[in-house]
């Protein structure tokens, strides 16, 4: 089992040293789900580690159907213990960033960058009762070599609230809200280490679905 952990990792990182030492990526993306309507005001988003520092410049909110935003949108992010780091609002007239999951496209903001360390962290994005702006649930992510998705997150009210409760019903995800990374490079020791990191926690968790 370990050997074939091992050689899963060492595929892994192929995809992590194929990515420039500077190259700016969208943190997370998805494919599939089905569009759901908001009917309460609440933030929803999703928990996930950092593998391998990142430097985030921007915090995305999903556009449905590249149709435009009906309504303005607060993304923010925090540290898992609730620490706030930065947010943005996210408006009709905010940059647009492509998609690959061809089901719309995400409008971007830009915020100060902040380097975010290896850990667990949190990103969520407002909705008002009644929003006009659907979003995509129990949709795959798609994340960069250095980001882990953990599971969807939800909390009650409006503006930068912490996400704290977990939305098991919505996995695999809710999107939603993104980030821009830019990786920081690492020795390639650390990378393999990586790498192996990635593949034991998806044969976990793919343990835990049995």
């Amino acid at each position: 089992m370990i050997v074939k952990l091992l050689a899963a990792a060492t595929i892994s990182t192929t995809a992590i040293v194929s990515f420039p030492a500077n190259a700016a990526t969208l943190g997370l993306d998805f494919t599939g789900g089905t569009k759901s309507a908001n009917t309460s005001s609440i933030v929803l988003g999703w928990q996930f580690d950092v593998l391998s520092k990142v430097k985030v410049s921007k915090l995305l909110f999903f556009d449905a159907e590249a149709d435009g935003l009906s309504n303005d949108h607060t993304v923010a992010l925090w540290r898992d213990d609730g620490t706030f780091l930065s947010s943005a609002t996210i408006t009709s007239t905010s940059a647009s960033v492509p998609s690959s999951s061809g089901l719309g496209q995400w409008m971007a903001e830009d915020i100060s960058p902040i380097v975010l360390d290896v850990g667990r962290y949190r990103i969520g994005a407002s909705y008002v009762a009644g929003d006009g702006d659907e979003l995509y649930i129990e949709a795959a992510a798609l994340t960069a070599p250095q980001i882990f998705y953990l599971e969807s997150v939800a909390g009650v009210g409006s503006g930068a609230i912490f996400p704290n409760n977990p939305v098991g019903t919505f996995n695999e995800g809710v999107f939603g809200p993104s980030l821009v990374t830019t990786p920081i490079p690492l020795p390639a020791t650390a990378v393999l280490l990586i790498g192996a990191l990635a593949a034991l926690r998806r044969a976990a968790r793919k343990t835990d679905a049995l």
